[in-house]
């Protein structure tokens, strides 16, 4: 089943910020009644950014691509 909402987060060098970023998204749905996507656009950060939104506990539902 595909999710009936998807986030989208673009980010450049947001290792400071990707985590409480994903804790926002998830507090706003935790009790919404549909399925939902995280899907964070990298681009290109030379930081932690990727490796820090993977690691976070949305990444069940979180789709990371690195560009």
């Amino acid at each position: 089943m595909s999710p009936s909402v998807t986030f989208f987060v673009p980010c450049l060098n947001e290792e400071e910020n990707i985590g409480r970023t994903l804790d926002c998204i998830e507090m706003a749905i935790f009790d919404e009644p549909f399925s939902f996507e995280v899907l964070v656009v990298d681009d290109g950060s030379t930081d932690q950014t990727y490796e820090n939104a993977k690691n976070h506990r949305l990444s069940r539902s979180l789709r990371s691509e690195e560009h």
